[in-house]
């Protein structure tokens, strides 16, 4: 396989991770065990049970590994930090996220469907892949989440993952 190949050179230091997130996992835990720091696209895995997986073979191995969150230190969400930080928009108390994606011409035909909507590729949906940014912007801006629930749902059935997500949480 030319990746482990490329995993194998000397020449290489680092390993950039950005193939669908159903071989994160994969490549990101060959990397670390050749002793290799990781910068993985987001979603960091397909599962928490191989984004767990991830962590603790690199904590173990004692190799850095970042996912690629990388938007929370440009200029106009840090603006938006000092906004909600000094008081100047008053107490947040409440926010409201709404993500909408409608569905792409090769989402009508099982024929031409993207990696993003295929299970064993995606590990879920668009949601997933394109909704952790704005999880990232919440956590930088109100702390952690210390408090969630929620549920996804296959509405429209044009593919085999999640097309409709509702969720609540409380920062702490």
């Amino acid at each position: 396989n030319n990746a482990y190949s490329l995993l194998a050179d000397t020449n290489v230091n680092a390993v950039y991770v950005a193939t669908p997130p159903g071989s994160h996992a994969e490549y990101a835990i060959a990397a670390i065990k050749m002793g290799k720091p990781v910068y993985i696209e987001k979603p960091m895995a397909s599962s928490y049970w191989e984004c767990r997986l991830i962590h603790e073979i690199a904590c173990r191995e004692g190799v850095d590994c970042f996912v690629a969150y990388y938007r929370r230190t440009l200029p106009y969400f840090n603006k938006i930090k000092s906004l909600i930080d000094d008081g100047a928009i008053g107490e947040v108390t409440d926010v409201e996220v709404n993500f909408v994606n409608p569905p792409y011409k090769t989402d009508l035909s099982k024929d031409t469907l993207t990696w993003r909507v295929k299970p064993d590729e995606s590990g879920a949906g668009y949601f997933y892949d394109l909704a952790s940014h704005q999880f990232d912007f919440m956590d930088y801006f109100f702390g952690p989440i210390i408090d969630a629930k929620g549920e996804s749902k296959n509405v429209a059935r044009l593919y085999d993952v999640e097309d409709t997500v509702d969720a609540e949480w409380v920062f702490e």
